[in-house]
């Protein structure tokens, strides 16, 4: 159902067509092809490579990188904990094992002055992170997603906000 989607999506569901790629301070991590990557649902940017079901495989996190000045040594060890925090509590499967590779593009440090904002304070003054994911089987790329949350006051609150997200679709697909 997913891959069908991936593969009609119009032109206007894609990540390079979008405000986000276009933006002047956009910032890159190590997808090299945002081409293929189209609008999903829980997670904000995915591509899934025709006739793959990561939800029957297994997962393992080899490596989290930080590309931004902001992405401290805390913040990375904070989504360290938090993937895998979320990879073991998945269910198990029978099949191979994708390589997970993650790279923080942004982070954003709670900030209450934001709180003040009309309509969108309360959100704004939230932690944010933004990271790509590459999951690999073997050395075959089979999907890569890009994503951005903002959930409390701590890099934590946020960290287990964009793991639980990523895990998620990784689980529904």
């Amino acid at each position: 159902m997913l891959i069908t989607l991936l593969s009609s999506a119009n032109a206007e569901d894609r990540f390079v067509d979008s405000d986000d790629y276009k933006e002047p301070g956009f910032k890159k991590c190590f997808i090299n092809d945002y081409s293929r990557l189209v609008e999903g649902d829980d997670v904000d940017w995915v591509w899934v490579a025709n006739g793959v079901k990561l939800s029957q495989h297994k997962v393992a996190l080899t490596s989290v990188i930080g590309k931004t000045k902001e992405a401290k040594r805390s913040d990375k060890k904070a989504l360290e904990v938090a993937l895998k925090d979320e990879i073991q509590d998945m269910d198990a499967h029978g099949g191979s094992t994708l390589k997970m590779s993650a790279c923080i593009y942004d982070v954003d440090d709670a900030n209450f002055g934001k709180r003040f904002i009309p309509f969108a304070g309360g959100h704004l003054a939230q932690a944010g992170l933004g990271v790509e994911i590459i999951l690999k089987d073997g050395g075959r790329t089979v999907a890569m997603l890009r994503h951005y949350a903002r959930e409390g006051n701590a890099k934590e609150d946020v960290s287990e906000e964009v793991a639980e997200d990523i895990i998620e679709f990784i689980e529904e697909n």
